[in-house]
């Protein structure tokens, strides 16, 4: 049997170079027929993406799954512990094989009918599958995926692995699942699979806790901001923090080019910062900020203020409560209500 060209619609989820198999049943499957198939895999330098193996540690209660699941959901983190435990419980309630199996067929356009398919995962949106009417052998797996890398459709330049994500914390991920022999695969995975599900409670509690901000303290001591609630904390460059703290103590916020009035102020911020023989480099790069003839290093400035931000909160519509926005040469401003804000 030859695999025949299939939908790409997933491809942007598995990444480059990766197998699936999707079975209808998911009852019926065998461990020894896994353990061939993802040796299969491993043989020629892919991976099996589908089904994950799964950590039911992992939906236990105790530090460990908390700390794992937050790290996936920012936003159970914002969450009063109890209420963690009973939204981890509900995951494991809601993650079934049978329905992610029916999900992913219907997202590549395969009927549910036969044992099953073997779907392979390439670059761009290159995808193949192999229609399975019945049960196979456990040595049909290498023969299949051993024929499919020998064929035309195969070609060397598919063997790279995924992309990195560009995630800040997709390291931390990674190190962490590893540490807790939790596969990679999984987390992303689970994620598709609540985003699809538009009756899912979990993800509107997620939703629901993403958007209330909370209390976040201002340390000009150490030239950061800290949010106890979350145990987390930002740190920025003194620059970046003299004028994050403008737009804090302006709450309607501010045009670029009203910015010159500001000056003294910023200079007052960034002496906390700095101490006063810090030397001319520092005066200069004030005085660049608020250069009438270039917007450039004061922009620049506020870029990596909110960088450092969603570095640590994520690129989400929590962090929105915290960064500089605003419309191109309108007023910009920090949305967060100023009762939240404490000052050192």
């Amino acid at each position: 049997m030859l695999l025949k060209p299939a939908s790409g619609r997933l491809n942007f989820f598995f990444g480059k170079n990766a197998w699936i198999l999707l079975q209808p049943d998911s009852g019926s499957t065998d461990p020894s027929h896994m353990l061939a198939l993802r040796n299969a895999c491993r043989h020629w330098g892919s991976r099996l993406a589908f089904p994950p193996e799964i950590n039911v540690a992992n939906f236990e209660e105790g530090q460990d799954a908390t700390a794992y699941w937050t790290r996936q959901f920012p936003g159970l983190a914002l969450l009063h512990y109890r209420k963690q435990q009973i939204l981890i419980r509900d995951l494991a309630a809601t993650y079934d094989p049978e329905k992610a199996t029916q999900l992913l067929c219907r997202k590549l356009k395969l009927p549910l009918q036969g044992w099953g398919y073997l779907v392979w995962i390439g670059e761009g949106t290159t995808c193949y599958s192999l229609s399975i009417p019945s049960k196979p052998v456990t040595a049909d797996w290498q023969g299949w995926i051993s024929a499919f890398y020998n064929s035309e459709n195969w070609t060397p330049g598919h063997a790279e692995s995924m992309e990195i994500s560009e995630d800040p914390l997709a390291e931390a991920y990674r190190q962490y699942e590893s540490s807790h022999e939790i596969p990679a695969d999984f987390a992303p995975l689970l994620r598709f699979l609540v985003m699809n599900d538009r009756r899912s409670a979990l993800l509107s509690l997620l939703r629901d806790a993403e958007s209330k901000p909370v209390e976040m303290r201002v340390n000009f001591y150490r030239s950061r901001l800290e949010f106890p609630d979350l145990s987390k904390e930002v740190r920025m460059p003194p620059l970046s923090f003299a004028l994050y703290n403008l737009y804090l103590q302006h709450e309607d916020g501010f045009r670029n080019k009203d910015r010159f009035a500001l000056k003294q102020l910023a200079g007052d911020f960034y002496r906390r910062l700095r101490s006063t023989d810090a030397g001319r480099a520092g005066a200069d790069a004030m005085d660049a900020c608020f250069d009438v003839r270039d917007d450039a290093p004061f922009r620049d400035a506020i870029y990596k203020a909110n960088r450092a931000i969603e570095l640590v909160l994520g690129k989400n519509a929590f962090s929105h409560w915290y960064t500089v926005r605003g419309e191109r040469g309108g007023k910009r401003k920090i949305a967060l209500p100023r009762h939240l804000v404490v000052g050192d």
